[in-house]
């Protein structure tokens, strides 16, 4: 069994130990240390990163009572020069104590409990027993929460034994009988836990709700950030502001007005430019219809582009086939080539033969009706002989 140091001192970083085992556990170098400091993934809260003698740990398992110390090669020695590293330590221990903090301020304010939690790398999350918070309830909270935080409140911890546990105005039953671990934030929240805590609330800094979904179960799923990482989320939020102001020559608060404004004076200029778009777009369809070649009372209309939109093209040939008689031989080269072959619905021509008669020689794959096919090809340079086999062998 390895003594669990980290349950009474999170703010222990340098350690030195004794090495009781060496292993190989599925091609990984594993340590086990009489006592450590070292925080194994557990109840939410991933696990610590350091060194021992200079080698980087990697991962921290708890199994059987030990703690398995996975380094990124073999240590050398008996005894462990141990460091953990404090910047993802108090990270963690910002993010646990926010946690506890955020969801007993849910549920004092709102009613709402929290169901299960996990603290990421980037962000973490709670889920409550909510369908939904409004932006004002977001308002209320942080305020709410945060001035708990600025109170700077202890946060003790107390061993006791599951008999005893009533003693303490738990937030939710504790999962584990036999001796518990409740964190209390002073006459604020007592909760059974094993993860890592600042000593004082202050210590948090601020929490930041940044949004909330709703999943499975007619709950909410709350993203928060805490300390640190609030602090990191606001800097590059507020370089874009400020930078987006600028742009707009206007201050941060006028930002989503303006921006709303562009949005719709884009939108009326799509609509002016597709008007105008479609106008050229029947005088050349007029044209191109003008240049058909008329066979056995048909018209035939061949037509390669080049670096044409496809929607443009599908475009042209769907009107042209709106007129009887036509049959619609149009291909396309530029940085991806297609090909499409079209008829009006009184020509009994089938396009799916037509397309798989010249498909090996353009190297195409695609498909579609009797009446209408498209597909893209890997052989441009021989899209005209494919087009001109076609007027050759198809009888109308």
């Amino acid at each position: 069994m390895t003594k669990k140091l980290y349950y009474d001192d999170p703010y222990k970083i340098n350690f030195t130990e004794k090495i009781i085992s060496k292993k190989n556990i599925e091609g990984k170098h594993v340590l086990v240390l009489a006592e450590t400091y070292f925080y194994p993934t557990s109840g939410g809260q991933m696990h610590d990163y350091g060194t021992i003698n200079g080698i980087p740990v990697i991962d921290v398992i708890e199994e059987n009572d030990e703690i398995l110390h996975v380094t990124q090669k073999e240590a050398p020695g008996d005894i462990a020069e141990c460091v953990i590293n404090w910047k993802r330590r108090f990270d963690f221990m910002q993010q646990h104590s926010g946690q506890h903090i955020l969801s007993e301020s849910i549920s004092k304010v709102l009613g709402f409990d929290t169901v299960s939690s996990h603290l990421g790398e980037d962000f973490s999350t709670i889920d409550i027993n909510s369908s939904g918070l409004t932006p004002k309830d977001f308002a209320v909270i942080e305020e709410y929460v945060n001035g708990i935080i600025y109170r700077n409140l202890e946060i003790k911890i107390h061993y006791v034994h599951d008999t005893e546990v009533n003693k303490y105005p738990l937030r939710k039953a504790p999962k584990f009988s036999g001796l518990l671990r409740i964190i209390e934030v002073t006459d604020f929240d007592y909760s059974a836990c094993g993860g890592t805590h600042v000593r004082y609330t202050g210590e948090i800094g601020v929490i930041k709700i940044r949004k909330s979904e709703r999943i499975k179960g007619n709950l909410t799923r709350l993203e928060f950030l805490c300390g640190y990482r609030a602090l990191s989320d606001y800097q590059w939020k507020n370089y874009i502001l400020n930078d987006l102001a600028g742009i707009f020559t206007t201050s941060e608060r006028e930002l989503p007005d303006k921006v709303r404004k562009l949005i719709e004076e884009n939108k009326n200029l799509n609509k002016q430019s597709d008007i105008y778009k479609n106008r050229l777009l029947e005088i050349e369809i007029s044209s191109i219809m003008e240049e058909a070649m008329t066979e056995n009372n048909y018209k035939i209309v061949k037509k390669i582009f080049r670096n044409r939109s496809m929607n443009d093209i599908r475009f042209i040939a769907q009107k042209i086939i709106e007129a009887n008689g036509y049959l619609v031989l149009f291909g396309n080269i530029g940085n991806t080539s297609n090909v499409i072959l079209a008829r009006s619905m009184d020509i009994p021509v089938n396009m799916v033969q037509l397309f798989n008669s010249i498909a090996p020689m353009i190297e195409a794959k695609g498909g579609g009706k009797s009446d209408f096919v498209q597909a893209g090809l890997q052989n441009p340079e021989k899209l005209d002989d494919a087009l001109m086999f076609i007027l050759r062998n198809t009888e109308i």
